[in-house]
């Protein structure tokens, strides 16, 4: 059975070398560069050229990271400085244009990768049943750490969502589904989706993720071959990941971003806005019922969690009854004992002299 894929409108890429371009944002952050220069170098699959964004960071502080792994880099890295800094966006933008390969790939400066990353995404869309895939995901490792002085200490480890098989678009409508870290796209497929939305300050890589699954499907790598760090103190406020410094923007974003593309589409569509409003008068109605069937069934719950603490309570009355009841046996058998302990004695010398002649 075949089905539909707008992947094969797109000019396949004139590179056959299979050459990932990886795309790198930084800005004021040293320590992070270094582990992320480091995540690159590691790399089993060598066939790459890192083109670093300094946006609008000190220059000094990326120079010395690259002089000092100019050796190893072997003429594969491009640097970008920005004098101010353009964005997250702008700067993925500004590597964009200078980047050639056939793969593409965001890699930010504080996340990392398995050594095996490269060759197993690259492999995968490599192999020629996966050429319908305009894209690859690998599992990702959620690391949460947190800096101390000049030090990057790791807290704990956690699966970061879990992976289904297939990508579901609709699903990704509603929320993004992966990191920048995790996801190889052939170059081809970015030539036609276009650059990132410089004008978001935040959920460009969501706007970006929706704008490949228009052009195909995106395959999936079970293995958790990508890393995310997370920082959540607040009292190193550069170390800290967008999502928790600036939850504010995220939310007033993703209002501003679905308004935008919903009125888009009306614009085109006008008559499908009577549909828009039906559906959502369902989607309502049936949230509405949804809720009313569930409060009978919470108060259920909560009635049995009374009953639990009713149960527990006096199953701990019965632990001390049962306390109080060895005690008196206790204290009640301890004369016994003593006899018994008496008469054992006269019995041991009776027998003694029992056996003399």
């Amino acid at each position: 059975m075949t089905f539909p894929n707008s992947l094969n409108k797109i000019t396949p890429s004139k590179s056959k070398d299979s050459r990932v371009a990886i795309v790198m944002r930084t800005k004021n952050r040293p320590l992070l560069l270094a582990r992320a220069f480091a995540s690159v170098l590691a790399q089993k699959y060598q066939n790459w050229h890192l083109y670093v964004v300094n946006d609008g960071g000190h220059r000094d502080d990326v120079e010395k990271l690259i002089t000092k792994n100019e050796s190893v880099f072997k003429g594969r890295l491009t640097v970008i400085h920005h004098e101010m800094s353009q964005g997250m966006e702008a700067a993925s933008n500004s590597a964009l244009k200078r980047s050639e390969g056939e793969f593409l790939i965001v890699h930010d400066d504080d996340d990392s990768w398995h050594p095996e990353f490269l060759e197993k995404t690259v492999g995968f869309l490599n192999d020629p049943q996966n050429s319908a895939f305009a894209a690859v995901i690998t599992g990702v490792e959620q690391i949460n750490e947190k800096i101390v002085g000049e030090n990057i200490v790791e807290m704990d480890r956690t699966e970061f969502k879990l992976l289904d098989s297939e990508i579901d678009f609709s699903t990704l409508l509603s929320r993004n589904l992966f990191q920048p870290i995790s996801l190889l796209i052939r170059k081809s497929v970015v030539s036609s989706v276009g650059e990132f939305n410089h004008q978001l300050p935040v959920l460009g890589d969501w706007d970006f993720n929706i704008r490949v699954l228009m052009f195909g499907d995106i395959g999936t790598i079970p293995e958790r071959l990508a890393y995310y760090h997370v920082r959540r103190s607040e009292e190193e406020s550069i170390y800290v990941n967008s999502v928790v410094a600036e939850v504010g923007s995220h939310h007033k974003y993703n209002v501003l971003y679905r308004n935008s593309n919903l009125r888009s589409a009306l614009n085109t569509n006008p008559e499908m806005l009577g549909v828009v409003q039906a559906l959502g008068w369902q989607i309502k109605e049936i949230a509405s019922k949804l809720n009313r069937e569930f409060e009978p069934l919470q108060a259920q719950v909560l009635n049995l969690n009374d009953q639990i603490d009713l149960l527990h309570a006096r199953f701990l009355r019965l632990e001390e009854g049962m306390a109080d009841t060895q005690y008196l046996l206790r204290k009640i058998l301890a004369p016994a004992r003593w006899v018994r302990n008496i008469f054992r004695s006269f019995r041991k010398m009776f027998a003694k002299f029992s056996k003399k002649p």
